[in-house]
């Protein structure tokens, strides 16, 4: 393997080694082990390191849904990104067209008369 792979392995293990082993030595009160840690109250509601009643469920409830919009939203921004991508690629790969009347540009229908040599005229050569 990759010595940059085994190396990030390495620190996530020491990571979540040292987590469980701070929340294990907190939880059961051996405050002395840690110092500076007072303990406030024995309740599990009161508690920073204790889940009381349904308060485990509404923190996985909440960080589930957040996840699942920051996903949502990742899934639409990138579809927008792709889309916009492909339609700058197909409109770079086309020619550009040469008209020479603007109703032919717009694809406008044509009517008769004398209102349209007056309304068709051509347009500037610069343009």
């Amino acid at each position: 393997m990759d010595r940059r792979l085994l190396i990030f392995i390495g620190l996530l293990l020491l990571l979540v080694i040292g987590g469980g082993l701070t929340s294990a030595i907190t939880s059961d009160g051996a405050a002395s082990l840690v110092p500076g840690v007072l303990t406030q109250t024995e309740r599990a509601e009161g508690s920073v390191t204790q889940f009381g009643g349904s308060q485990g469920l509404w923190l996985f409830l909440v960080i589930g849904a957040v996840v699942f919009n920051l996903v949502g939203a990742a899934a639409t921004g990138a579809f927008i990104f792709w889309f916009l991508s492909r339609e700058v690629t197909r409109a770079k790969a086309e020619e550009p067209a040469q008209h020479d009347r603007i109703q032919d540009a717009f694809q406008l229908p044509r009517r008769g008369g004398k209102q349209d040599d007056e309304e068709n005229r051509e347009l500037p050569s610069g343009a």
